[in-house]
């Protein structure tokens, strides 16, 4: 037996304590001995350790008699270790002492006196750490609530802006086409030139007003996927022509690469919000005369569809921040451009709403940037779904 026991313990409990599952490393074991009544028959020097008192104080006395009573902290056993009970006692100073007690009941001694032996653990230490890290969870909690409230906020606020927005300059640029059918208009090329300029400014902001509608509707949960079967392939050719179109002073070469035709089930409006924004993201950070790359091919139950520029690229910090709303990296003035940043985010939540995904490479400033669109097959084309972890 352990050369801390009491003679009175060494006489009355013959089997071997249970194992030790929970023990503070030097830290003595604290054994409590008590009879059929409750009162303490043996104290050790580990209870002395712990709680303060010797055994002469203890003999004779109710093992709850310097239990905590207010109990004001008491947590489920099954949070400390596999204790059999557990309590609040007050150490002899008064320190509270969260302890757990694993019980044995020895056999019955010559007199038939029953007894029990109590080996007891200081759990303060983990009890607190618990308590706090219950705090800390309910105060993320609020914190996070408070975050989702601002954020939804803020979402209300930029879809009634842009709602008040979009008419007017609907407005504006029916007028100014009107104008520019004018014959008056017609005959006064400088006029013209400027109207004509007014028509590109004013259909940009009101491409900025209709994606921060969109990004507010698709992050609310107000849009509804107007599914149909897609071939991927034509939609991503039939967008690059226009761009292209669009942007004839860049003189951006723009060339695809499709391994098959790839179907998928999904809304081809949205699709094409997703692509042009990639592709108009490409050719606004592109040099003069740059080239963009587009390659289409099956992957694990998906389309993956790779839009690549060799332009202006993105240095290693910005990368985790390119799909925020309003994110946009300070550049040189070799790659200065309009812009909020606003395409990429509404990018990303109508790939969500598709069950896909959007990622971006770059190998940093100056060298160009690749976003790779992840869209599921239809049907039986879509073996498994894609983890987490297979993001490329």
């Amino acid at each position: 037996m352990n050369a801390q026991w009491s003679p009175v313990l060494a006489k009355t409990v013959e089997p071997t304590p249970p194992p030790v599952r929970v023990r503070r490393s030097g830290q003595p074991i604290a054994i409590v001995v008590t009879d059929r009544d409750g009162t303490i028959v043996a104290w050790n020097e580990g209870a002395h350790s712990l709680f303060g008192y010797r055994e002469a104080e203890m003999l004779g006395r109710a093992l709850d008699d310097f239990a905590d009573q207010d109990g004001a902290r008491d947590i489920p056993v099954d949070q400390i270790a596999n204790a059999v009970q557990s309590r609040w006692f007050r150490h002899k100073t008064g320190q509270r002492l969260f302890c757990s007690l694993h019980i044995s009941s020895p056999a019955k001694p010559a007199d038939g006196d029953e007894r029990q032996a109590w080996f007891i653990f200081d759990m303060t230490a983990l009890c607190d750490r618990i308590l706090q890290m219950q705090e800390e969870l309910a105060e993320e909690r609020q914190r996070r609530e408070i975050a989702l409230r601002a954020d939804a906020s803020k979402d209300f606020c930029l879809a009634l802006i842009s709602h008040e927005l979009k008419q007017p300059l609907t407005t504006m640029l029916m007028s100014i086409e009107r104008m520019l059918e004018s014959t008056c208009v017609k005959r006064a090329p400088t006029l013209a030139e400027d109207l004509r300029a007014m028509r590109g400014a004013t259909r940009r902001q009101a491409r900025i007003v209709a994606d921060l509608l969109e990004l507010s509707r698709a992050r609310t949960g107000k849009i509804q996927l107007a599914t149909e079967l897609v071939e991927i392939g034509d939609l991503i050719g039939h967008l690059a022509s226009a761009v292209g179109v669009t942007s004839p002073d860049k003189g951006i070469h723009i060339t695809r690469d499709r391994a098959t035709q790839l179907w998928c089930e999904a809304d081809p409006v949205r699709l094409e919000q997703i692509f042009s924004n990639l592709l108009d993201n490409a050719i606004k950070f592109s040099n003069h005369g740059g080239r963009i790359d587009i390659h289409v091919e099956p992957q694990d139950g998906f389309a993956k569809v790779s839009v690549s520029d060799h332009g202006a690229g993105i240095s290693s910090e910005f990368l985790p921040q390119v799909f925020n709303m309003f994110g946009q990296e300070p550049r040189s003035s070799t790659f200065a451009t309009g812009g909020l940043g606003i395409g990429l985010a509404l990018a990303q939540e109508l790939a969500r709403l598709h069950d896909g995904r959007i990622t971006v490479a770059s190998d940093g400033p100056g060298l160009g940037s690749q976003f790779t669109v992840w869209l599921p097959l239809a049907g039986a084309l879509r073996r498994r779904p894609l983890a987490n972890s297979e993001w490329l």
